[in-house]
């Protein structure tokens, strides 16, 4: 006791007391935790970092709550003493706090930035387990891993399989782009494959291409992954297929590779499970089919069963994982409204889960099945959740013109307000992507296309980043003549700067032109309130050339911006009246009603233009 008086006195911790009181009288008594409690909360007592790591590992034996309050002491006086500590102490004592439910996300993000600033060596066995701490406690730390991603870039092949594998699922976590890391990382992979020396199961191979496609790396650890998907099927579960070809879909680079690959899984894969997959997978697999364009009518019906007859299709997914499938299916073939019915239920029960991203996909999706009248309850969620500054200030460019496009079909939710919202929120993602031609085309078509009074302000507005596209070259021939026809649209409200330059331009371009953008040209120059007559005859003659690559609709809409001209006698024309008086069985009855009014009189009548 008077040793121990002694000691306190001269602030030595109480786990160096014990230490030192079981040296002098060899007895093996630890400190209770209830001493480890006291001597936490007294301030006179200094602890140092290994004292601070037993006291740490001491709480592991106490309960739930007892554990808690210690580990929280802990973490507390640890911040106090941060120097004291070395990296490899820090990453004991990390996983010691560490658990999805910790309360110690703080001092995760302290200590990061105290590595980061610190700037200390990592030893190889301490770095995977200090990444497994930080993953562990939901702590994305992406500062202090992209500092690490830049290091490894040339020691990586000091590191295990195992160890490449837990850092690229830390870097994937929290998206940390390195590409010099990752084709290091694919290097030695392939280096461990090629030499034998690394078994790698197929889950190894599943979970690292996802791993790299989430850390946005094309690598040719991808193409080893399908290339033993191909010649080792049987021994692929149909989760892990389905998550190698949705890791290929999100690879633009191996596109191809990625369609090959699951047309191989699709044709496997029905035959493979007796039950019911995943929900989960079901949505990778859809996505997957979506991305690879893979259309294929037996694949995605044997999908729509899956989903329809799940019976965990409730209970197990998210309300985002239903948006997914909706959006995947609207791009097939929007007819399925059984399968929509299932799903709609779900969206609405974890409604309050949805990102930003995910109400303009319901909102697009629901359009393309025709639904958004019967949804309108739902649409009004959306309309008030978009409306949070929150949220509306993360909308991209496209999320912003797929989201006018559907709301074009119920006008009734455009509200002058948010319109507003959307035209300032677009002007903003063009001033921050000045050369992206085809946002830009998107935003314009967009705005044009719900023809509302406070959309027009935008053309106003955008009207430099327009001209500098087209001075610039910027546009794509497509992109030009969208461009084009939505200034045309836009009408008196448009700026007539954007229609003369592109007028001056567009003779250099109709060559290029495929026949819907020689058709928009048409219109926008046939409603334009000057003549241009010259431009109009290029135009005219090149549509004479490539007739025969226009579809009933569109001649009929060329024809109908030729009559508004004087062209009505053009052998473009007479060319129509050919095919008409042919094949009429190839026209519908709006089509042949706008030939006879054109062929009646040369007055303006009503465009069938979208």
């Amino acid at each position: 006791a008077n040793i121990r008086a002694t000691l306190m006195r001269r602030s030595w911790s109480l786990i160096a007391t014990v230490k030192t009181f079981r040296q002098l009288h060899g007895q093996p008594r630890k400190p209770t935790l209830n001493e480890i409690s006291h001597s936490l909360n007294d301030k006179n007592v200094s602890w140092s970092a290994q004292s601070l790591i037993d006291a740490a590992l001491a709480a592991e034996r106490a309960g739930t709550n007892e554990k808690q309050h210690l580990l929280s002491l802990v973490a507390t006086r640890s911040l106090e003493c941060l120097d004291s500590f070395s990296v490899e102490q820090l990453s004991v004592l990390a996983n010691t706090l560490a658990s999805p439910a910790t309360q110690h996300r703080m001092w995760f993000h302290k200590i990061a930035t105290h590595i980061v600033a610190s700037r200390a060596e990592i030893s190889k066995s301490t770095l995977p387990r200090l990444l497994r701490a930080f993953d562990s406690s939901n702590v994305n730390a992406v500062e202090l891993k992209v500092s690490i991603a830049n290091s490894l870039s040339q020691s990586l092949n000091q590191y295990s399989p195992h160890d490449i594998s837990i850092i690229l699922q830390s870097m994937a976590r929290s998206r940390v782009h390195c590409p010099s890391l990752m084709t290091e990382a694919s290097n030695q992979l392939l280096s461990f494959a090629n030499r034998k020396s690394y078994a790698f199961s197929p889950a190894n191979i599943s979970a690292l291409t996802w791993f790299f496609v989430q850390c946005g790396a094309s690598t040719p650890f991808l193409h080893f992954a399908a290339k033993n998907l191909s010649s080792q099927r049987h021994a692929y579960t149909p989760s892990q297929m389905i998550s190698i070809c949705w890791a290929l879909s999100q690879a633009p680079q191996h596109s191809h590779l990625a369609k090959t690959t699951i047309q191989i899984v699709t044709k496997i894969i029905p035959d493979r499970v007796t039950s019911h997959l995943r929900v989960k997978d079901l949505v990778l697999l859809a996505e997957s089919l979506v991305q690879t364009k893979t259309f294929s009518d037996s694949t995605w019906h044997w999908l729509s069963q899956q989903l329809k007859s799940h019976p965990n299709l409730h209970d197990s997914s998210s309300s985002k994982e239903c948006v997914s499938i909706l959006w995947a299916f609207a791009k097939w073939n929007p007819t399925d409204v059984a399968l929509v019915s299932r799903l709609i239920p779900v969206i609405e029960r974890d409604f309050k889960d949805l990102k930003h991203r995910d109400l303009v996909m319901l909102t697009w999706s629901l359009c393309k099945f025709g639904l958004l009248s019967a949804h309108q309850p739902l649409l009004q969620r959306v309309m008030v959740s978009l409306r949070q500054e929150s949220r509306w200030h993360r909308l991209d460019s496209q999320s912003i013109a797929n989201l006018l496009w559907s709301l074009a079909q119920l006008p009734q939710l455009l509200t002058d307000d948010f319109v507003d919202i959307l035209v300032t929120r677009a002007l903003h993602t063009l001033q921050r992507s000045h050369s992206d031609a085809t946002s830009l085309t998107n935003l314009v078509c967009a705005f044009a296309k719900i023809n509302h009074p406070r959309a027009f302000s935008f053309f106003q507005d955008s009207s430099p980043f327009v001209l500098s596209m087209i001075s610039n070259n910027y546009f794509t021939p497509h992109e030009f003549a969208m461009t084009f026809w939505a200034f045309a649209k836009a009408g008196a409200s448009s700026d007539h700067s954007v229609i003369q330059a592109a007028v001056q331009h567009l003779p250099s371009k109709v060559t290029e032109f495929q026949s819907h953008d020689l058709t928009m040209c048409g219109w926008a120059l046939s409603t334009s309130l000057k003549s241009y007559d010259k431009v109009f005859d290029i135009l005219a003659d090149n549509a004479t050339k490539r007739f025969q690559e226009f579809s009933s609709r569109e001649m009929c809409n060329l024809l109908w911006s030729f009559a508004q001209v004087g062209l009505s006698s053009h052998q473009f024309a007479k060319l129509v009246m050919q095919k008409v008086t042919a094949s009429p069985e190839l026209f519908n009855a709006v089509d042949l009603a706008t030939i006879q009014r054109v062929t009646q009189s040369t007055q303006t009548v009503k465009s069938v233009m979208p």
